[in-house]
This record gives C-alpha cells, sequence and structure tokens, in this order.
C-alpha cells in the first residue's frame, strides 16, 4: 500500500511539460529551401542541357568522311624554287604566280583563277623555258599498279589547254591512253612521258592548237603493250621519240617505272618515276624492271564496290602481285642511258642507249643462284658535274653496298651510229652500312663538286656507338678517299640531306632528335675543313613553337621556305640562310601565311548532339 501511494503520487504536470516544448521550425524551413533549391537547380540544368528536338533536327552532325575530307585539311606550302630568289606557287585566290623574294613581289601572273579549265587540276610544273606548265588531274589508282593520269600542257602566252592524251589518241582514235608518267626536261621545254610501261620523248613541244590534221608518223612497229607506234612520229604538230618497246603490262616489264617491290621498299615514293635527267639535258637514265620470273602472290583488300552478291556488303577482294617472297626470285634490274642528242641525226629512229653493268661480284652471285640478285638503290648525276652518272648497288642480304661513278668513255667521239657499250664504271666506294629501308635514297645521298672542283658525295650511314647506341649520321666520301668519313655525332638521326652550297662549302640537312617528335634543320659549315667545321641547328633558336620543321632551301642556298609543322596549327615563313652577324640570323623577310599564300586555316570543329 506504502508502494502504491508513492507512485501515484507523482506530479502530472512535470511529466507534460516537455511535450510543451517549443519545436525549431526556422531550422526546418531552412532545410526546406536548401532542398528546394537544389532540386531546383537540378531541374532547370536538365530543362537547359535536354536539346530542342525541333532545333536539332535542323543541324548537321558530323560525319566521318567530313572529318576526314579536304574541308579540315591543312593547307601546307605548294610552291617550287625556279633559281636562287625565285618561287612559283599556287596563292590564296588560286593564281599561279612568280614570287621574287629579293624584291618581295609576285613578278607575274602565269594562269588566272577564272581558268575553269584548270581548276581541278591537282599538281603542275613550269617548263625550263618558263612558256608552258604541265598539269595533272584525274589521278587514278589501282590496286598495285602506279597512279595514271591526265596531263594538260597550258600555253602560257596564248592562255590555250591541250591535253597529252588527245594528241595520242590521234595515232589510234578508238584507244583511250592513261599516261603512268610525264614530266619536264631541264632544257627548254622538251617533255618525257610514259604510256603503257614505255617511255616517249618529245625534244620540244610547241603547241599545235588543236590542229586535227596532223598525223602521226612512224616505221608502224609497235611494241608488245600496244602503245604509240613508231620509233619517231608526231603529237600534233610535236616530232615524238619512242625510246623504249619492250614495255608491257601483261608480261610486267617496266621501262621508267618501279615494280611494287621498288615501289614499296627501295624507293618508297610510289607516285614517282625512276628515270633521272642529265644537268645539260643530253642523257636521259632510267630504270627496267622484268618481273617475268616472280611468282605472283594473292593480296585481299578493300574497295568501294560492294560484292558480287549484291547484298550490300563489302567483300574483300584478291589481287595477284608479282611480289617476291623470301627466298623467292626477285625483278632483273638493269640501268639504261639514252644519248638524246643522237636523236638529232635524222628521222631514222635509232637512238643510242647504253646499258649500265652492275659490278662484276653481284653478277657472279646472280649467275651462280637467280635468287641472289641485286638491288639498285640509288641513281643520280653526280651535281655539277660533267655527266658522271652515280649508280648504287646492293646484294639481296643488304650486307654489302657498291657505289659506281660511271662516263660516256665515248663521248667526244662519233655520236651517231654506234651501237657499242660506251659506258664503264668505276668503283668508289664499298661498305656493309646500307641505306635503311625506311628512308628514302634520294634524300640520303647528296653529291656535288666543290670549289676546288674536288667531288664530294655525303651518305646518311649508322654511326655505331656503344653509350648512345647506333645512329644514323652524316658521312662523307671526298675525292679519291675510299672510305666515307662520319661528320655528325650525337643522339639524332638524319632524316633529309638537302643541299650543298659551294660558296660557303656548307651543307644543310634535316635530322630527327631522340625519340622525340621533332625534326629541325641543320647546317655544317666548313666541311672540307676539319679544324674549322661547326654543326649549327638553325630551327632550333627561334621564337615560334615549331618542333617539326621542313626546310625547302633555294638552289643558290641563300633563302629557304620555313614550314613549321607542329605541334600548333601549320605556319609557313620565307627566311634568309646566308650567314650573317648572329643578331641576324634566320631574319624573317616576310610570313608567306600572312601576305602570300593561304596556308593556314584554323578549324573549329562543333560537335552537336
Amino acid at each position: 500500500m506504502e508502494f502504491e501511494h508513492k507512485v501515484g503520487a507523482f506530479d502530472d504536470e512535470g511529466l507534460v511539460a516537455a511535450d510543451k516544448e517549443k519545436k525549431d521550425w526556422k531550422g526546418i524551413v531552412i532545410s526546406l529551401l536548401v532542398i528546394g533549391s537544389i532540386m531546383g537547380a537540378i531541374i532547370v540544368a536538365i530543362i537547359l542541357c535536354t536539346p530542342d528536338g525541333d532545333v536539332d533536327a535542323n543541324k548537321a552532325k558530323l560525319e566521318f568522311d567530313l572529318l576526314v575530307s579536304d574541308q579540315f585539311k591543312v593547307q601546307v606550302f605548294n610552291g617550287t624554287w625556279l633559281s636562287d630568289h625565285e618561287i612559283v606557287y599556287v596563292d590564296q585566290n588560286g593564281s599561279i604566280v612568280i614570287f621574287d623574294a629579293d624584291t618581295n613581289k609576285s613578278s607575274s601572273m602565269l594562269v588566272k583563277t577564272y581558268d575553269k579549265t584548270l581548276h581541278t587540276m591537282a599538281r603542275f610544273k613550269l617548263s625550263t623555258d618558263r612558256q608552258s606548265l604541265l598539269f595533272m588531274s584525274d589521278m587514278r589508282y589501282e590496286f598495285g599498279s602506279p597512279i595514271s593520269a591526265r596531263y594538260a600542257i597550258f600555253n602560257i602566252s596564248s592562255q590555250t589547254v591541250e591535253f597529252l592524251d588527245d594528241l595520242i589518241k590521234v595515232n589510234n582514235p578508238m584507244r583511250t591512253p592513261r599516261i603512268q608518267y610525264a614530266t619536264w626536261g631541264p632544257v627548254s621545254n622538251s617533255i618525257v612521258f610514259i604510256e603503257s610501261n614505255d617511255i616517249y620523248y618529245v625534244p620540244d613541244f610547241a603547241a599545235s592548237h588543236g590542229d586535227s590534221s596532223s598525223q602521226v608518223a612512224g616505221d608502224g612497229t609497235g611494241g608488245g603493250s600496244g602503245g604509240l607506234s613508231g620509233s619517231t612520229a608526231y603529237l600534233g604538230s610535236n616530232k615524238y621519240m619512242r625510246l623504249t618497246k619492250t614495255g608491257s603490262i601483261s608480261d610486267s616489264i617496266h621501262n621508267g617505272l618501279p615494280d611494287s617491290l621498288y615501289r614499296t621498299n627501295i624507293f618508297n615514293q610510289p607516285n614517282e618515276a625512276t628515270l633521272w635527267w642529265s644537268p645539260d639535258g643530253r642523257y636521259l637514265a632510267y630504270l627496267s624492271f622484268d618481273d617475268a620470273l616472280v611468282e605472283p602472290n594473292p593480296i585481299e583488300y578493300y574497295d568501294n564496290h560492294p560484292s558480287q552478291a549484291g547484298d550490300g556488303n563489302f567483300m574483300p577482294r584478291i589481287h595477284y602481285e608479282k611480289y617476291p617472297r623470301a627466298g623467292g626470285i626477285n625483278p632483273r634490274v638493269t640501268v639504261h642511258v639514252v644519248d638524246l642528242a643522237s636523236s638529232t641525226a635524222g628521222d631514222s629512229g635509232e637512238i643510242e642507249q647504253s646499258i649500265i653493268l652492275a659490278p662484276t661480284e653481284l653478277i657472279k652471285q646472280q649467275q651462280l643462284d637467280p635468287r641472289l640478285g641485286y638491288y639498285v638503290t640509288y641513281v643520280g648525276w653526280l651535281a655539277r658535274g660533267q655527266n658522271q652518272l652515280l649508280v648504287m648497288w646492293s646484294n639481296r642480304a643488304q650486307s654489302m653496298s657498291i657505289m659506281s661513278q660511271c662516263e660516256n668513255t665515248n663521248e667526244k667521239g662519233s655520236l651517231f651510229g654506234s651501237r657499242a657499250n660506251t659506258w664503264k664504271c668505276d668503283i668508289l666506294t664499298t661498305f656493309s652500312q646500307r641505306i635503311p629501308p625506311s628512308l628514302d635514297a634520294k634524300q640520303t645521298i647528296l653529291s656535288s663538286i666543290n670549289a676546288n672542283g674536288t667531288r664530294l658525295i655525303f651518305f646518311a650511314l649508322p654511326r655505331p656507338d656503344s653509350i648512345i647506341g647506333d645512329h644514323y649520321h652524316v658521312a662523307m666520301l671526298k675525292g679519291e678517299e675510299r672510305a666515307p668519313k662520319y661528320l655528325t655525332h650525337g643522339e639524332f638521326d638524319i632524316d633529309r640531306l638537302i643541299s650543298y652550297d659551294v660558296d660557303t662549302d656548307a651543307l644543310y640537312f634535316e635530322a630527327k632528335i631522340g625519340e622525340r617528335a621533332e625534326r629541325h634543320l641543320y647546317r655544317i659549315s666548313q666541311v672540307t675543313q676539319i679544324a674549322r667545321r661547326q654543326t649549327r641547328c638553325l630551327t632550333c633558336e627561334l621564337n615560334e613553337p615549331c618542333g617539326y620543321n621542313s626546310a625547302h632551301v633555294a638552289p643558290g642556298s641563300k633563302y629557304f621556305v620555313h614550314e613549321c609543322l607542329g605541334p600548333s596549327i601549320p605556319k609557313t615563313y620565307l627566311r634568309l640562310l646566308k650567314p650573317r652577324p648572329a643578331s641576324a640570323y634566320n631574319q624573317t623577310l616576310f610570313e608567306l601565311q600572312q601576305q602570300q599564300l593561304q596556308l593556314q586555316r584554323r578549324v573549329c570543329i562543333c560537335c552537336l548532339g
């Protein structure tokens, strides 16, 4: 009873007082406002970021084909040096002009922008006499074959155009010839072109002005390829000579054009021919490739044509390419030299030709085993020489390279009537190093004669080093020396030999530095004087952020066109190159991109949807 009395004695007011405490309504309101603000921000963001279906439907989407098209392609330097101070190029208006670096002015306009006939032309080259332009257009590429195209000759004075293949069709109107290659000669307006793997020579091209009455005369002895008939004939009103008759596409005999092996692995220039003019234009050297014994190999490839089943699927096609496998027979290559001066003897059509024989050691190896055929890795005329031809040979294992110098021993004798092989060769040097397949031999071998009359041949050869490793460096073969001597050393690799300046005894080249994607222009001054020889980087000292550079040096080495190709948007400059006081090195005369050429395009890609 006492217990119950105590429990019942609790104060009821004390128990109720806790329930009547005042709640924190201010905090609750603030929390609700914060939550509401966050949710509102999220809703607004969703509304703003959600594209309007009606508006977005009218916007173009960025497609892959558009991205890889020419619309977003950066425009680079398109000019060519004509002399030590003149450049021919296409300006931002589409006109072809000649720019004079000495006066900083465009001296002449060769083709005006309104010429619709030449609007689609891809490449051009000015003739030596500067009277005509050779244009190339409508390029076609068949898998495993060189590019063929239409070539047009534009007469600057008359502003008229003639297509080379149209002149050829006069001989056979039923044929549709495809010119594989054409170029001007070093003298006047002579032309050499290749059609159906045969070489033709036009000593003096004069516009026929569409003379449809012109006939093609010849001896009627066509070659196996079904090309132009005769050895001496006419294109319109222009006399031409057929230099070769053995060319055949079906039999895989190539004259003046590389076969698949040489096109992809030796010369690494798919669109170039294997023919070389002598400096005075008298001789034409060319390579002939016979792939008759090379086994065809199946190669799968894709093109733009759907399968024959009509299901719209793109299936791989098979092309049988005459490309030697390991241990198989290589194409047989021969070096020919044509004496074009002999064509002036008359209209008999007989033109003197000689075959440059390979070194005896290589010939014996091939005779013992046809699979041990040799390569021709370089052909070129000695710069400033008296028609001396340089040929680089290599065995199949590429463990030995031989440089030969060949001359016509009968050049001062009778020019006509003699069919004897009057070209004799001397071996200049033999070395185990080789030009790497990844480098173009035309850019890693350079020759000249210095001011003292001494022959100089420069190579890019690997230089062993146990500390920094092997790197390709400049080596020089001077005069009668039998072994080349290295001129450079360091952690960089020669990428391209550009030019040798006789007046200053300086060599210009481009090199890549280490593993970085950088390439710079260098100069070796006083090349032939060991005590005074110095190597200097010419593009490393510039203020522009140029890591990857390309240089086009003028023939007289007074100027060079400097292409800054990265990492920023490419720009092109014209700079001085001759030695000046230290403050004047690489002085920028003007920026071609801003004043003359439209070489830079700023691109903004907007991705919608």
